[in-house]
């Protein structure tokens, strides 16, 4: 079985007979990977009350992050941040904040941020909430009207 370059999605190799149980993890790889990425693109973050950046690597916040589950009348808290602890979090340059949000949920479900150095790995559900560039934190949130 090949694997795609980028997203390591399986397809039958050149003249592999059957082929069929690997076209059908092909079709499922995509299924998973489009809806995340429709996931990923496609939500918000509503934001806590009050978030704080110190310039220097720290953020804080008061209050849950919420973001609704696509597909479902639920939503995911976000609560705390790496340490699953506290409403804070040490970020070094280049660091990446994230949240891992499932596909589907039949109740209300809380998480916590997830710090990633480098280069972040794909997954469904995957939503990149900001990053840290030099002295300043960019985040994905909402522009409010």
């Amino acid at each position: 079985m090949a694997t795609s370059d980028l997203t390591n999605i399986p397809y039958p190799d050149e003249d592999q007979d059957p082929f069929y149980d690997t076209f059908v993890d092909f079709v499922t790889d995509v299924d998973i990977k489009f809806y995340g990425l429709l996931q990923s693109v496609g939500n918000i973050i509503i934001p806590a009350p009050s978030i704080n950046w110190d310039g220097v690597g720290v953020l804080t916040w008061t209050g849950d992050f919420i973001m609704p589950i696509l597909k479902t009348n639920f939503q995911l808290a976000v609560r705390f941040g790496p340490d699953g602890q506290t409403r804070s979090m040490t970020l070094n340059d280049g660091d990446k904040v994230v949240i891992v949000a499932p596909v589907t949920s039949s109740e209300n479900i809380v998480a916590n941020f997830l710090v990633v150095p480098g280069a972040v790995a794909y997954q469904a559900g995957l939503f990149v909430f900001g990053m840290r560039v030099g002295t300043r934190f960019y985040a994905n949130l909402p522009q409010t009207f």
